[in-house]
């Protein structure tokens, strides 16, 4: 009973870390991103 029990435990903690890896590619591509219009924005400012 105990394994069969663990198991949708570790899937369960495998999925929530496998968003969190997303998340967190999306952040770094959202501040590239946003580092690219900023560097646009002073590029057209000057």
């Amino acid at each position: 009973m105990a394994k069969s029990l663990k198991t949708p435990i570790l899937d369960f903690i495998a999925e929530q870390v496998h968003k969190q890896e997303i998340l967190g590619l999306e952040k770094l591509l959202l501040e590239s991103k946003l580092e690219q219009l900023r560097l646009d924005v002073d590029s057209a400012g000057s």
